[in-house]
């Protein structure tokens, strides 16, 4: 009777099977950015023709896939002529939020990037009659899908919003709109203040960027061009509605439900001045509102992924998450944040 002898991986076979075990550590230890898609029947039937179905960029932190633990999340919204990937592609979020957990200075947390790109290249996160309700999309459409599909912390509490230049502008109108769905906002040369664009409305007809802001702030779907001029007080009241600084006389109750309020401004933009910013920070120290708000010497995008490393430590401090109380450095740094929180005022 021949006994049959058992076959042992060779040397060479066992170091690439150590090796592929050793890799497939390594990837589900690594952090990801992925592409989902999204539809938003808030959008649906806009008059611009725009699409109701809308990818998102999605910062999944290491470990997602191989684990269940449940996460914080921040939205971080696009300034005008941007796209879901402008913060991944432009602004190195992701190697940001990488290096900021590897040195224990955030939890790790959801980073997801709506695509609010319109026809008119903004939609200024606005709901319009005209270009389609993007305010409704980020604070319904957007987060039922994400709380749905992903594993979130789905509560206020591990919630926050952020923004640059116009994402600055509709991070902050949405967090004061919306304290319930949000707790914490940042904005990053946020268009703050409308003060100064009234004094363009004789120009509205020949600029892209000004057209786009009249279909979100006073659209007319009954007549051409689809929007009305701010060039009387009734309609330049109607673009109040969605600034921040105005917003800050009308929901200062909701302003005090917010944990934090953190926002910067370059002090050489060109593009969005300082001045919109000061406005802000002024209206809110009159109203009493705690906030944090940064000047720096810069130009209006040069400086955000920099600032990044401010932010997210900012807003990691004060989300809820599960693993909070377990992981010491969390803890100080959230802490830490309180503190600064407390000292500003």
């Amino acid at each position: 009777m021949r006994i049959r002898s058992k076959k042992f991986p060779t040397p060479s076979m066992a170091i690439l099977l150590w090796i592929s075990v050793f890799l497939a550590g390594i990837d589900s230890a690594l952090s990801e950015v992925v592409t989902d898609e999204i539809f938003s029947p808030s959008l649906e039937g806009n008059l611009l023709g725009d699409p109701a179905t809308r990818p998102v960029s999605i910062y999944l932190p290491s470990g997602y896939n191989s684990g269940n633990t449940r996460y914080p999340v921040v939205y971080y919204l696009h300034g005008y002529t941007g796209d879901d990937k402008s913060w991944v592609n432009l602004f190195g979020i992701r190697n940001v939020m990488d290096e900021l957990v590897d040195q224990s200075k955030v939890q790790e947390m959801i980073i997801v990037m709506p695509n609010a790109h319109n026809r008119y290249d903004g939609s200024w996160y606005a709901n319009s009659s005209v270009a389609g309700n993007y305010e409704d999309y980020i604070i319904q459409d957007l987060v039922g899908f994400i709380d749905s599909k992903y594993r979130t912390l789905p509560k206020r509490e591990s919630r926050a919003i952020a923004g640059g230049s116009m994402g600055g502008h509709g991070a902050m109108k949405l967090a004061i709109k919306h304290p319930d769905i949000y707790s914490a906002v940042v904005s990053h040369s946020g268009v703050l203040s409308l003060n100064r664009w009234r004094h363009f409305a004789p120009f509205v007809n020949n600029n892209r960027s000004l057209q786009a802001m009249a279909m979100a702030f006073s659209p007319n779907p009954d007549v051409a061009p689809l929007y009305d001029p701010p060039t009387n007080d009734d309609i330049w009241n109607r673009w109040l509605e969605h600034d921040p600084t105005t917003l800050v006389e009308t929901h200062q109750e909701n302003l005090r439900k917010l944990s934090g309020i953190y926002f910067e401004h370059g002090t050489i933009d060109t593009t969005v001045p300082v001045s919109m910013s000061r406005d802000f920070d002024k209206a809110l120290t009159e109203a009493g509102i705690s906030h944090v708000y940064e000047e720096y010497v810069g130009e209006h995008l040069d400086h955000w992924r920099s600032r990044l490393y401010i932010s997210l430590p900012f807003l990691s401090g004060l989300l809820s998450s599960d693993i909070m109380t377990s992981i010491h450095p969390q803890g100080k740094l959230a802490v830490t944040w309180a503190s600064l929180k407390v000292n500003t005022e």
